[in-house]
């Protein structure tokens, strides 16, 4: 999930004064901090931007946050509102767009990402709507162009194009299921749409990402947070966001190891056992090796190496069999059951944690061999001799 999204990329917003709750009740009704259009009292219905509840982010809160320490830059999540798009056959569909500032960016099936520096007008699809936009493959669709018509403030319509740079995979959220475009063509749409408006009449933003500095590590972008947090702003970081998905992974992954513990006790009086056994069959054999001269220590390391060899063996085959199904089973869910998360992949292989698993099978495989070998180590070989 990491790959996702930045993550030393913050998300921020300013809390609306009108509507925090401190100390479990609301904040009292004040009509003068209400907001029906902007500070001086003029309507933004035809604004973008307009609609959102939040409190409105300005050019000086933005300069406040860049002033920050640790900050890398800052965008602003704008909002754009695109009437249609066409592509080959000049079918109109209504598709939803993303800011280019969100700190979340879908991944890419075909082509590549929109690039922010850029002064070409570049755009990603869905490959949900690559059909519908006339292309039979995601490939086809790259390189070719995306007509966009936005209205502007008095409801007349323009037309922009733009190229197609990528083809997005399908959706694991509703961001996967919006065109995606790169600043310049962002901007604009936002100027056409903003015609008609009276002059000095200001952009709506109630959401910025903010880019920590990439030398900043996971303390580093806490305290961050916690600063921007004290100028007044809320800071989410991408694990804040996907927090709740996180915490349901977390709870699976906790409930898998349970059971996998208790396969390895299990496993452990398993080998209890069959040592033990073998220890009460081999007694006579025991009696005769320790006649001959063989050592208490001797006989306790035979043993001993016996539990290891079955605790590696049964140790490899299950990785093995695991592995091996896990192989199986992932491109079978992912075009079966779970065809629509594209990219999810239930089963990994890590070599390390591979490598970790089997130590803790033959430390467990030598602690469960310890009993038998003392028994047989202990054995009197005039008594086992006896032995019938």
């Amino acid at each position: 999930m990491a790959s996702y999204g930045a993550e030393n990329r913050l998300t921020v917003v300013q809390p609306d004064p009108t509507t925090i709750i401190a100390d479990g009740a609301p904040a009292p009704y004040d009509a003068e901090s209400q907001r029906g259009g902007d500070r001086n009292g003029s309507p933004l219905e035809n604004a973008p931007g307009a609609g959102m509840s939040l409190t409105a982010i300005e050019p000086g809160h933005i300069a406040t946050l860049e002033s920050l320490s640790g900050v890398a830059g800052v965008r602003p999540v704008r909002d754009v509102d695109v009437e249609y798009v066409s592509a080959v056959d000049g079918a109109r569909f209504g598709i939803p767009m993303a800011s280019a500032g969100v700190s979340a960016q879908p991944q890419v099936a075909a082509g590549s990402s929109p690039d922010q520096a850029s002064s070409r007008f570049e755009i990603t699809v869905p490959e949900l709507y690559a059909d519908d936009l006339g292309y039979a493959a995601p490939q086809e669709a790259v390189g070719g162009n995306l007509t966009l018509g936005v209205s502007d403030a008095s409801g007349e319509l323009h037309e922009v194009s733009a190229v197609i740079v990528g083809v997005t995979q399908p959706p694991f959220t509703m961001l996967d299921e919006s065109l995606a475009p790169n600043a310049a063509l962002e901007s604009e749409l936002i100027e056409l749409a903003r015609l008609g408006l009276p002059p000095g009449t200001p952009e709506i933003v109630t959401l910025v990402t903010v880019d920590a500095d990439p030398s900043l590590d996971a303390a580093g972008i806490a305290a961050l947070q916690a600063r921007i947090d004290a100028q007044g702003f809320h800071a989410d970081t991408l694990a804040d966001q996907l927090g709740a998905i996180r915490s349901i992974v977390d709870g699976i992954l906790l409930v898998l190891n349970a059971f996998a513990a208790v396969a390895l006790v299990a496993a452990g009086f398993g080998i209890v056992n069959t040592l033990l056994m073998s220890v009460q069959e081999r007694t006579r054999e025991i009696g005769l090796l320790k006649a001959l001269g063989l050592g208490s220590a001797r006989v306790f390391a035979l043993f001993t190496v016996e539990a290891l060899v079955i605790g590696l063996l049964g140790g490899a085959l299950g990785m093995l069999a695991g592995t091996t199904l896990g192989g199986i089973a992932n491109p079978l869910l992912a075009d079966g059951a779970l065809t629509g998360l594209h990219g999810l992949t239930l089963f990994t292989i890590e070599p390390v944690g591979l490598a970790t698993t089997l130590v803790i099978v033959l430390g467990i495989a030598l602690l469960a061999g310890t009993v038998p070998a003392l028994r047989a180590a202990r054995k009197d070989p005039v008594d086992a001799l006896r032995t019938e």
